[in-house]
């Protein structure tokens, strides 16, 4: 990925900050394109590392979107 795809650490900062007070995320990529999904990888990384739900979900088919927004209801 191009380094202006990955958050660099003072967004990472911010965002961590933002993580923590976070009731969710949602990142959105296009697991058919390799680039797109690797963009997001570090931001993934990073929202692991601050909650214990990591929920995949697919927007052609519907799997977990459901799960997904019933659990942030919550």
């Amino acid at each position: 990925p191009h380094s202006s795809d990955t958050p660099g650490p003072r967004y990472r900062s911010i965002a961590q900050s933002y993580f923590r007070k976070a009731h969710g995320v949602l990142l959105l990529y296009d697991i058919s394109s390799p680039s797109s999904f690797l963009s997001v990888r570090q931001w993934i990384e990073d929202i692991k590392a601050h909650s214990s739900l990591f929920c995949e979900t697919s927007a052609k088919d519907g799997t977990n979107v459901v799960e997904a927004v019933l659990h942030l209801a919550r």
